[in-house]
């Protein structure tokens, strides 16, 4: 699949699954990770879709390859800051998000790479599921060369599909 193929298939997955509802807000709730006030520091959304946690951070940046969710993200979410990927920005941030992308990511090494630039730790998520995407992160697992995980903890989505949400941050070396 070359990369027009892929953000086609990512707009029609997005389109099926309908917007503004579902939830990556009320997980992050969930599992505690963020809570009913709106969180202090500065996030970068790494894979925002549709934006669906701006209004959950006063400082928030969000990032995507779809330019149809990007527009979709700046008109649900005015004052809030929207950026089609690839993108160069001009500031750091204190953590970032990264929810449902390593999975899908046609390279999960580059996403790493990219986000890293301008945050020092991330939450991200991968999926388990029927779909080969977990069997396709174990056979790249050089993938995560460099970077500590810690489990934070795992929700079965809507779908019946297991995410397991992990803190990363650059390894620290020996």
């Amino acid at each position: 699949m070359n990369e027009s193929e892929y953000v086609k298939a990512y707009n029609d997955h997005h389109r099926a699954a309908g917007v503004p509802g579902s939830g990556s807000g009320s997980l992050l709730l969930k599992l505690g990770l963020i809570g009913e006030a709106k969180l202090s520091g500065s996030c970068l959304d790494y894979g925002c879709g549709w934006g669906q946690l701006a209004q959950s951070f006063d400082d928030y940046v969000g990032v995507d390859i779809s330019s149809e969710a990007i527009n979709l993200a700046k008109s649900i979410n005015p004052g809030k800051d929207f950026h089609l990927l690839p993108v160069e920005l001009d500031r750091q941030f204190d953590f970032g998000l990264c929810l449902s992308v390593l999975t899908h990511s046609l390279s999960p090494a580059e996403v790493l790479a990219d986000l890293f630039k301008y945050v020092p730790v991330a939450l991200v998520d991968i999926i388990h599921g029927e779909g080969g995407d977990w069997q396709l992160m174990k056979r790249n697992v050089d993938v995560f060369d460099g970077y500590e995980f810690k489990y934070v903890g795992c929700n079965i989505s809507r779908y019946g599909i297991e995410h397991s949400y992990y803190r990363i941050e650059r390894a620290t070396g020996e």
